[in-house]
């Protein structure tokens, strides 16, 4: 997540000037990151060389352009729902025009096009089941480029989270793989130097790289930013969704995923 902009910052409303804000002036504790200078001639950031997250007596080494991920749940011009889509294509566009390589990774929903497949299956422990998405690349827009997880099974529908009975009641297993899938993709195509994740949707990505892939060390250390969107919707499902989802009963606990005899994906 990132930090509360200072009091100067009152009048910065959206996840887009907060994390503008951080870029140019704040720190983000869960990535390790804090800006050098912030100009339209020179945009770098620093990340604070410190072990488990904690920046006493850290040196710091300057970073040029970075490498920014973005993996959500919809964005334009792909997918939208709400506002999150408009975030997730207006802040990649503005970072890119910055100087930086941004990239976003998104599911493919119904009608959306791709230029070529990457990887045609990729191997996804969800629960007792192997699922097997394929990594599509879109069509860039603005210098940002795009890329799909596919899986018909879970995202080939009329709507994004669920129709006029409720929510689509295997949300935690789709996402759940999206999240698996995401990880995977940085590992073999393109690994950033930050990953920003939005809403429950994308939340287990940190949670993932720091439990389960703890020992990869091509992906362990890789600095997460986490924004909430909206904090109506964090993810809450029955505790049977752990299984079902393939994590570990051990997350099941209060400084982690439970949550009032729940799970919620947002802790």
């Amino acid at each position: 997540m990132i930090n509360t902009p200072s009091s100067t910052d009152e009048n910065l409303a959206s996840p887009f000037d907060a994390l503008t804000a951080f870029l140019g002036k704040t720190v983000c504790s869960s990535c390790n990151l804090v800006p050098t200078s912030h100009t339209n001639q020179d945009t770098r950031l620093t990340r604070l060389v410190a072990s488990d997250n904690v920046f006493m007596h850290a040196s710091a080494q300057p970073w040029g352009p970075m490498k920014i991920l973005f993996v959500a749940s919809e964005g334009l011009p792909y997918s939208k729902t709400g506002g999150l889509a408009d975030v997730v294509e207006a802040l990649p566009k503005a970072l890119r025009e910055m100087g930086h390589d941004v990239a976003v990774l998104l599911p493919r929903y119904r009608g959306n096009k791709f230029t070529s497949t990457l990887i045609s299956s990729l191997s996804i422990a969800v629960g007792d089941t192997m699922r097997f998405p394929a990594i599509v690349e879109a069509p860039s827009h603005s210098g940002v480029r795009y890329f799909f997880v596919d899986d018909p099974a879970f995202f080939d529908r009329e709507h994004l989270y669920g129709d006029k009975g409720g929510d689509y009641p295997d949300n935690a297993e789709r996402f759940t793989e999206f999240s698996r899938a995401a990880i995977e993709f940085m590992k073999r195509i393109w690994l950033p130097d930050v990953v920003h994740c939005h809403d429950w949707q994308t939340a287990l990505v940190p949670m993932l790289l720091r439990t389960q892939h703890a020992s990869d060390p091509t992906v362990r250390s890789l600095p997460t930013v986490l924004t909430i969107h909206n904090l109506g919707y964090q993810g809450v499902f029955p505790v049977t969704a752990l299984r079902r989802a393939g994590l570990p009963e051990s997350l099941f606990r209060v400084d982690a995923l439970e949550f009032y005899g729940q799970v919620n994906f947002f802790k």
